[in-house]
């Protein structure tokens, strides 16, 4: 059975990983204004932001994964294939709930987050289509005003 060390790690481990997602959708919000007023350097800067996030959620999810390996005495790569409706049937009934509330907002946030980032390819792909096609152009008028002054 886990100790109640264990759920206050793993609890924490899921709050810090939930405030982390919360700033990522935040960034990508942001990410899309920028996409939108085609702001190159800010779209950059928030680029770094989100890999420094994705990274730091990473961090939090491999530490889970050892927390629940060493706590279950189980493989990593098993630890690494649960769920957190998996981890319902391992854990204490007392704290089920809690876990279930994890599983529902963390699931909520990132759909939330994959609908943004969807949006944001959307206008990130039409921005580079738009940029190529005004660079076409200018080469084109360009191409034709040499040819005419030869």
């Amino acid at each position: 059975m886990a100790s109640s060390m264990f759920y206050s790690e793993l609890f924490g481990l899921l709050t810090l990983e939930f405030d982390v997602l919360q700033q990522v959708l935040e960034l990508s919000t942001q990410q899309q204004k920028a996409l939108i007023g085609f702001q190159s350097a800010r779209i950059e800067e928030i680029a770094r932001e989100l890999e420094g996030h994705t990274r730091q959620i990473d961090e939090c999810e491999m530490q889970r994964i050892r927390l629940v390996s060493a706590t279950f005495g189980i493989h990593l790569s098993e630890a690494r294939r649960l769920r957190l409706s998996d981890l319902c049937a391992m854990v204490s009934s007392e704290h089920v709930d809690e876990l279930l509330r994890f599983q529902t907002l963390l699931k909520d946030l990132s759909q939330r987050i994959q609908f943004v980032n969807t949006v944001n390819r959307v206008l990130a792909l039409r921005g580079r289509n738009s940029v190529k096609a005004t660079l076409d152009h200018i080469r084109s008028i360009r191409s034709h005003m040499i040819n005419a002054s030869l």
